[in-house]
């Protein structure tokens, strides 16, 4: 499946590139439909930007298309490999969990549970000695 989704995504790549190459060449305007409108819609100046726009959003989606292919693919076939060819663990010494001791103090204000060495009380604002 990894190496499918790997050869979709290079197909889809390189034909994309191929696109944006030969545009850029001049060799052929791949058309957006209803260009014609667009042009007549917003006229001489504006018209040609908005078709140059969808061209882009349209190369850009393709590449980003490919690209998600390819990632996964390569997710797929390193996944794979990387489960065939797993290394024994070794075991690690379980050591008990440190205690952590705390001590609190009593506000003299209020008589709440704070924590030590604060200058004034977080529940009745009293100064701490």
């Amino acid at each position: 499946m990894g190496g499918v989704l790997l050869g979709i995504a290079l197909v889809l790549l390189v034909f994309t590139f191929y696109v944006c190459y030969v545009y850029v060449l001049g060799v052929i305007a791949p058309t957006v439909p209803g260009e014609q409108d667009i042009l007549t819609s917003f006229g001489g100046i504006l018209g040609p930007i908005i078709v140059a726009g969808v061209r882009a959003v349209y190369l850009g989606l393709m590449v980003w298309i490919g690209a998600i292919i390819l990632l996964r693919g390569v997710n797929i076939v390193t996944a794979k490999s990387e489960a065939t060819v797993a290394t024994p663990v070794a075991p690690v010494a379980s050591t008990p969990p440190k205690t952590q001791t705390t001590t609190r103090s009593i506000c003299s204000g209020c008589g709440n549970e704070i924590q030590p060495n604060i200058k004034f009380c977080p529940y009745c604002g009293a100064k701490q000695p």
